[in-house]
């Protein structure tokens, strides 16, 4: 299915739900997270960096993470 109101509309129903029901509304209407750039790191700005910078930090950052 494609990325359209009707699926937004499903992700949005799912901030109300707590146990069953969300572990449920998950299987049925999963969301992901998607980032491609990063804007700051530990309260520093880092708009200002080149791209090849923030994209190595961000992939840095997820390797600590995960």
């Amino acid at each position: 299915m494609g990325a359209g109101p009707d699926r937004f509309e499903r992700l949005q129903n799912r901030l109300h739900r707590r146990g069953a029901g969300a572990r449920q509304a998950a299987i049925e209407s999963p969301a992901y997270f998607l980032a491609f750039d990063l804007w700051c790191r530990s309260g520093t700005g880092t708009a200002h960096w080149p791209y090849l910078q923030r994209r190595d930090a961000l992939e840095e950052l997820f390797r600590q993470q995960w």
